[in-house]
């Protein structure tokens, strides 16, 4: 039973209930309900106690939620076992329903996956209609190399350079150098100088996916074939870096599922990676060498793989937990050895981008459980609340300003700009429950404004891909200012916002090319801005 956000029992024998208060059953079954807790009259006279749950302003109740994610892990299970079977509905919500209860709160992977049928859109790229002609030089390959182990070499090369390029946003904590020397030495398949076949296979498969080229594209299936083929015998093998080369293949591989938006297939290569980085003993790293990395140059080059490798695995499990609103499946075992509590600039222009991006996440999270089912009223009240409060704003605001330094003064911005995005997030999640507050929902909107700034930044680089978990980023960020373009367009002061929002969202859309729930995520806020401004040139 959960009675969080239950009305006191004084209340409820005072006065009839105010709206929304009732339990979820009696709201349910449409019977009136006295409040009581923590089971009221009505479920304990029809023995329903369990049944008996309170949600705070009409919130979802668990066993709802519940519900509906077995109803929709059956769905995905059939599709899986049923390929042939045709295309079956998968129904979606659309988290950017006109007007949001709370612009600031991202869709949780039950929202996701609700009302609407996007498989469509989800399961092949935008770039896959996109009518393109291929090459005299993609022509020129023969018919049958795709089914060899591995590309011809100077393919290979291709797309290794390619993924390597794009290597921050897919979690690759090697070393960049030495992993495309020992990738091409013309040594066969397996062979112990070279990285694990599974390795190899995923840098492929992602590869294939960043590449321009529609031919190249054309064999996407047959690579993902090979690089989930080849995880099990590489664990199982001889290979002396086994371990780490599993870990980082199912890195890739997650985050490649989560890009084309399939959440079940990516959160089961999250899960894999965690399990394989607690049974390697990847979270005694910490205690091994306290601190030390906080100076990269104090660190040999095993070292700065397990550091690169601790923070890469608790980037993709907490990031997309936090966007989908989903179970983290680290437990504190490694959590709690990941110190990242740092706040002073000097250190953070020493940090690693890989590592800055972890401490943006760890912030995100902590402004996540810290405002997570509080009452708004209730918290504001609460001195324990307010002091922890403000604290971690504290916190929150020196980081942003000292990563946004640092993104200024950095040649090539790329690799900041997600851990940016994700530090600005983090404001507008801890100051979600307290917009009512002038001063929180300027906190607010500032932040949502910095998200576009950051996303405007972003375009004008010359790559055309980004981490994926920054879709939901933005999207909550757009959410925050159109709902404050629609409160000020009856002041008619919603032009500035107007134009920090398209410039935004303009930047967004190329990104959407190359990554499917990005395209998502930005073609539902475009159906959103165009019912907006329709509704303010109607109101004009």
């Amino acid at each position: 039973m959960n009675f969080e956000g239950c009305p006191s029992s004084a209340d409820s024998r005072s006065s009839a209930l105010r709206r929304n208060q009732a339990c979820y059953h009696c709201r349910h079954r449409k019977q009136r309900c006295d409040g009581q807790c923590p089971v009221c009259g009505p479920c304990l006279r029809a023995s329903r106690e369990e049944d008996c749950e309170y949600t705070y302003n009409l919130g979802r109740s668990r066993a709802e939620i519940l519900e509906e994610d077995i109803i929709r892990i059956e769905n995905r299970i059939h599709q899986l076992e049923h390929p042939d079977a045709g295309t079956s509905s998968i129904l979606l919500h659309n988290p950017y329903a006109w007007p949001a209860p709370n612009p600031a709160r991202m869709p949780g992977l039950h929202q996701i996956l609700d009302t609407m049928n996007v498989e469509p859109v989800l399961s092949r790229p935008p770039s896959a209609f996109i009518k393109s002609e291929t090459t005299t030089s993609d022509t020129s390959l023969t018919d049958t190399w795709w089914n060899a182990d591995e590309p011809p070499r100077h393919m290979a090369e291709t797309l290794i350079d390619t993924f390597l390029s794009y290597r921050s946003d897919w979690g690759f904590f090697l070393n960049p150098e030495q992993f495309r020397r020992d990738a091409l030495l013309p040594l066969p398949l397996g062979n112990h100088s070279r990285p694990a076949h599974a390795l190899l296979a995923a840098v492929y498969l992602a590869g294939i996916l960043l590449s321009p080229s529609p031919a190249l594209k054309s064999h996407e299936k047959a690579f993902l074939d090979r690089a989930l083929a080849a995880l099990p015998s590489s664990l199982s093998g001889l290979h002396p870096r086994k371990a780490f080369h599993g870990l980082q293949a199912e890195i890739i591989l997650a985050t490649y599922f989560f890009s084309a938006g399939k959440f079940i297939e990516g959160g089961y290569h999250t899960a894999a990676a965690v399990s394989l980085a607690l049974s390697s003993g990847l979270h005694e790293t910490f205690s091994a060498a306290p601190n030390r990395f906080l100076d990269p140059g104090r660190l040999g080059p095993d070292e700065i793989e397990r550091f690169g490798a601790c923070w890469a695995i608790f980037t993709l499990d907490a990031s997309w937990a936090l966007a989908l609103g989903t179970q983290a499946n680290l437990n504190s075992a490694l959590v709690s050895c990941c110190p990242l509590e740092t706040t002073d600039l000097p250190t953070t222009k020493m940090m690693s981008p890989e590592l800055l991006l972890a401490r943006a996440v760890s912030f995100w999270k902590q402004a996540n459980t810290l405002v997570a089912g509080k009452n708004p009223d209730a918290s504001q009240n609460s001195t324990e609340f307010h002091s922890a409060f403000n604290a971690l704003d504290e916190h929150i605001d020196a980081f942003r300003c000292a990563v946004t330094m640092l993104m200024d003064e950095e040649s090539n911005p790329h690799p900041y700009i997600v851990c940016c995005s994700i530090a600005h997030s983090a404001a507008i999640q801890l100051h979600a429950p307290l917009k009512n507050n002038a001063v929180s929902h300027q906190k607010q909107l500032d932040a949502a404004k910095g998200v576009l700034h950051v996303a405007a930044t972003a375009h004008a680089s010359s790559q055309a891909y980004i981490n994926p978990v920054i879709a939901p980023v933005w999207a909550a960020a757009c959410h925050v200012v159109l709902e404050d373009i629609r409160i000020e367009e009856q002041n008619g002061a919603h032009d500035e916002l107007r134009e920090v929002f398209e410039r935004g969202i303009d930047a967004m859309r190329r990104y959407s090319i190359t990554c499917p729930i990005t395209y998502f995520h930005v073609d539902r806020i475009q159906d959103l801005y165009r019912t907006l401004v329709e509704h303010i040139r109607d109101a004009e």
